[in-house]
């Protein structure tokens, strides 16, 4: 009897053995982690948040007849930061398509800035290890929104030579700031 038993525990122990050494399932929902992010000439820095503004026309440029303004702003933790106004159709959200960069000493005073148009892409990083303060000189944006998730994709460079590469795709908080002004 003794030998039985000893026969039987040791099959029961290959069996919990042999099974609970199989290959795992993958995951039924792979939840995939987007980095957003700006570089500078390759140096990567990271986003963690982005704002969405109307301010009205806070900034004092003259625009198409039925557009807005809408001031986005993208930073990260150790002071990244880029910024720039989105010239674009509604005042709520920023319009699906390709924008070109409007450099603003370009502008002549008064003029109007055209649709699907971005300016000044204000470029910073801030921290005890840098210094860094400029401006997009050319280039484009194009941005993909679905629902409240934004894909946005610039491209450029900065006015001194530098190349500027930026994405994010996530929300942005909205503040509709134009009755503050």
């Amino acid at each position: 009897m003794k030998e039985i038993v000893k026969y039987l525990f040791l099959l029961v122990c290959c069996v919990v053995l042999i099974t609970g050494c199989k290959k795992d399932d993958p995951p039924k929902t792979a939840t995939q982690t987007v980095e957003n992010y700006m570089k500078i000439n390759g140096n990567k820095y990271v986003f963690s948040m982005g704002y969405l503004i109307h301010d009205g026309n806070a900034a004092g440029w003259t625009i198409e007849k039925d557009c807005s303004i809408l001031q986005l702003s993208l930073m990260g933790m150790g002071g990244c930061f880029f910024d720039c106004d989105v010239i674009t159709t509604n005042k709520s959200y920023i319009d699906n398509g390709s924008y070109n960069n409007i450099y603003d000493e370009a502008i002549p005073y008064g003029s109007p800035l055209p649709k699907h148009s971005f300016t000044h892409g204000a470029i910073s990083l801030m921290g005890p290890s840098a210094n860094y303060h400029q401006s997009l000189y050319s280039g484009s944006m194009t941005v993909n929104r679905e629902g409240t998730t934004y894909e946005i994709k610039i491209n450029g460079i900065a006015e001194n030579g530098d190349t500027i590469a930026v994405y994010y795709k996530s929300g942005l908080m909205y503040t509709d700031a134009s009755e503050s002004w």
